[in-house]
């Protein structure tokens, strides 16, 4: 029936909280776990040019600290790949 559970994250404990449900519900089905988080698009108002700060090294920054994230929240979890 279904052959992959998403779920959602914000960095918050609160959504954190959910994980060792989904675990469980995802190893009785034998499907496996994605994570996300959304990266909203960065406003140009907050690039500084003359500073170096880009629109694309701040996304490009907004993506990584996201992605550290979400690997930091897989390392809890072994039996993840």
């Amino acid at each position: 029936m279904y052959d992959r559970i998403f779920v959602p994250l914000d960095g918050s404990p609160l959504a954190e909280h959910v994980l060792p449900y989904v675990t469980r519900i995802a190893a009785g089905m034998g499907i496996p776990i994605h994570l996300m988080q959304v990266v909203p698009p960065i406003s140009e108002a907050l690039a500084d040019p003359a500073h170096g700060l880009y629109q694309s090294g701040i996304s490009a920054r907004a993506h990584d600290e996201a992605m550290e994230y979400l690997n930091s929240v897989k390392r809890i979890f072994p039996a993840w790949k």
